[in-house]
């Protein structure tokens, strides 16, 4: 039980972990170089007061 038959999506699936990985890791070390290579120009955070911010301010 839990176990799945491989599909059409399983290698966009792994593409899109293996990206939050590096995600994940660019923002631990704090490497701007990667971080931009990785957040789309046109994303917006949330912050922990719930306030919008977008990820690029030109």
């Amino acid at each position: 039980m839990g176990e799945s038959c491989p599909g059409p999506n399983d290698d966009h699936i792994e593409s899109l972990r293996a990206a939050e990985r590096r995600l994940q890791a660019a923002q631990l070390a704090s490497d701007v170089d990667a971080l931009t290579e990785l957040i789309d120009d046109q994303a917006w955070f949330t912050g922990p007061d719930g306030n919008l911010s977008p990820s690029r301010t030109t």
